[in-house]
């Protein structure tokens, strides 16, 4: 079933994500930005803030969210609240519950889909969009593309013409809300998403 269907199903599970996603940005419990210095390019630099002290400086990627990565270790920081997600563990390991990963659909749709059983990253792990209105989106490669595996001399290639890829999408609390698997279209799934926020946020407007 293709992403964008699902969905429109999934919405109302996302509906609590979204309204907590509303609430952090009018009525923070706390603000947490003193600890983080932000640079004009972008970079960010923690300051008195341990949980992060062994990542070094990190990137701005949107609405007070912060990426930090070292080695294949990567978390998510939201400098208003202070709350984390961590990705992944500089071993490689996804330190995600498995619920933010859709095996069955994975092993659906991609060949090499068995792949993601390890909650390893046996190749990359990256964020594909910026965090805006809320939502940014991470892809998971499960599988290069085969010219992947050549050598200099132009052996080795397999016959996979397209990476296998398996994405998810993250909010700004933040948290993963809806799990990796592979989407036709994420530019589309974030679409959705972001008028859904603002949708929820202009009804609270209203209602004030």
């Amino acid at each position: 079933m293709d992403i964008l269907i699902k969905l429109k199903k999934m919405i109302k599970k996302c509906a609590k994500s979204i309204n907590s996603i509303v609430i952090e940005d009018e009525e923070p419990c706390c603000d947490m930005r003193e600890h983080f210095l932000v640079s004009k390019e972008g970079n960010v630099e923690a300051i008195n803030f341990p949980l992060l002290k062994e990542y070094g400086k990190g990137y701005h990627i949107g609405e007070d969210i912060a990426e930090f990565r070292k080695g294949n270790a990567y978390v998510i920081v939201n400098m208003k609240t202070g709350k984390l997600l961590k990705i992944s563990d500089n071993k490689g390991n996804l330190l995600v519950e498995d619920k933010a990963i859709d095996f069955e659909s994975i092993h659906e749709h991609l060949e090499h889909g068995y792949k993601v059983d390890s909650k390893h990253v046996d190749f990359w792990l990256e964020r594909v969009s910026p965090m805006r209105d809320g939502f940014s989106a991470l892809a998971w490669t499960i599988y290069p593309e085969g010219r992947w595996f050549e050598d200099e001399d132009g052996f080795g290639a397999e016959p996979n013409e397209k990476a296998e890829v398996a994405y998810c999408i993250i909010s700004s609390c933040p948290e993963i809300v809806i799990p990796y698997q592979p989407m036709n279209n994420v530019d589309a799934v974030l679409k959705i998403l972001r008028e859904q926020k603002c949708k929820i946020k202009q009804k609270k407007y209203e209602i004030k």
